[in-house]
């Protein structure tokens, strides 16, 4: 990195050269480049003590890395290398233990990185390992509370974990990683939907109008996991669980829409507040669930003005939820309920974008999970014709403005399911085109 930006002429064009490192995955060649001078450290140090035994390919990044991530997190050793002659082994173990205490990725005080390039590459190795104790402790670790989020961590995991499905619980690791990574003016969203298995997309729209997507798919089951600090969440996984929270203060900033099978909330204090990003287009958080778990004396959450909560769940009328609960019912007619559900999930899916606008990639809007069959393709066509949609290179665009003023219904009010009497006719008129 130092001599990237040494070699920029131009002052003002060092923030690109920066970014450009981080795109072009030149920390992750710097750290592999490492761990080879680091292997060949130890060949040179065995040919010295064991006659005629070659060590080339030995001691590679991955076994360094798994080491590293034993000493950090305090697991058990890794199994020496398969293949190691017997009469090797021992000096093997011995060259590996006086060289890993002065590794450049540890530091030489404490038992920890030496800095968060290199402890992201450990903790993305741990957490995509095979080793079941490994991967729990590295989740532990990063989910801890005196460790800060590693913005370096979510390219790091997406090189070590390829292109297969993820477990849940990672998925707030990398959101709280993502965030780190914005600076300021910057809007950093995650969507995630689902039965069993979630797809989630993450978004990063910079204050220069750049943006960043990182797209996952979840292993089947788990826990979604987030911390004291959640924002910028639409979950719609209504068969899983969601953990917010590591006791003390847990503050909620919009906009979230969050609907799981149970939400958790681990927190003696609850803080809810707008996110002035937003601006006035969505400032409401809206948490649903089939069941609401929480700690026992927790006090009625604190709204911050500009800021709505609204709850639903089986109890949500007791305290302290009570000023907070919202019913949920449902429409007598199915297929209007069905279309309001359809609308619903259809534009709160949209997200800040960097124009100032709610947007969607074209791919997301128009999958079936989320048309879920002709009355949704034929909602999305009607808001399309009607203006309130607009399709513009692989971005749909959402017209808050004209959702008001031609479906007659807010934002605000498709989150917390409010349908006036306009909005019905509008739907109506969908189904009836279907009839």
């Amino acid at each position: 990195m130092a001599t990237v930006i040494a070699s920029e002429p131009n002052p003002a064009k060092i923030s690109d050269a920066t970014r450009s490192i981080l795109e072009g995955q030149v920390l992750g060649r710097v750290t592999s480049q490492v761990m080879i001078r680091e292997s060949g450290k130890l060949a040179t140090q065995l040919a010295e003590s064991v006659a005629g035994f070659d060590a080339t390919g030995l001691y590679g990044p991955g076994e360094q890395l798994a080491r590293l991530a034993s000493r950090i997190f305090k697991t058990g050793k890794p199994q020496v290398p398969v293949g190691l002659p017997q009469h090797a082994v021992a000096p093997y173990e011995q060259a590996v233990e006086s060289l890993l205490p002065q590794h450049p990725f540890l530091d030489t005080k404490e038992l920890k990185p030496s800095s968060a390039v290199f402890g992201a590459s450990i903790l993305a190795a741990a957490l995509t390992s095979a080793d079941h104790d490994v991967a729990k402790a590295a989740e532990r670790f990063a989910g801890s509370g005196p460790n800060t989020p590693n913005p370096f961590l979510l390219e790091f995991y997406r090189e070590a974990s390829g292109n297969g499905p993820i477990p849940a619980s990672h998925v707030g690791l990398l959101y709280a990683s993502l965030e780190a990574m914005a600076g300021a003016g910057d809007i950093v969203r995650l969507s995630a939907d689902g039965e069993d298995a979630l797809d989630v997309e993450m978004a990063l729209v910079q204050q220069s109008g750049s943006e960043k997507h990182y797209d996952f798919n979840t292993v089947p089951g788990g826990v979604l996991r987030f911390g004291r600090r959640v924002t910028g969440i639409n979950v719609d996984a209504e068969n899983t669980e969601v953990e917010c929270g590591e006791g003390g203060q847990l503050e909620f900033a919009a906009p979230i829409a969050l609907r799981a099978g149970a939400l958790v909330m681990n927190c003696s204090e609850l803080v809810v507040k707008p996110d002035p990003a937003t601006a006035a287009i969505d400032q409401t958080i809206v948490l649903e669930a089939r069941e609401a778990l929480t700690e026992g004396g927790l006090r009625p959450p604190l709204v911050r003005h500009g800021a709505t909560l609204q709850v639903i769940w089986p109890g949500s009328k007791a305290y302290p939820w009570t000023p907070f609960s919202t019913e949920e019912a449902e429409d007598p007619d199915p297929r209007m309920a069905d279309a309001q559900r359809a609308l619903r999930r259809l534009c709160i899916s949209f997200r800040s974008h960097s124009k100032g606008r709610l947007a969607r990639f074209k791919g997301k809007v128009e999958h079936f999970r989320m048309t879920k069959g002709p009355l949704g393709e034929a909602l999305r066509q009607r808001l399309v014709d009607d203006k309130v949609l607009s399709l513009e290179g692989a971005m749909y665009f959402l017209e808050p403005d004209a959702l008001g003023r031609i479906v007659g219904v807010g934002f605000q009010d498709l989150k917390i399911k409010h349908y006036p009497a306009k909005c019905r006719l509008y739907l109506q008129a969908v189904l009836d085109s279907l009839a």
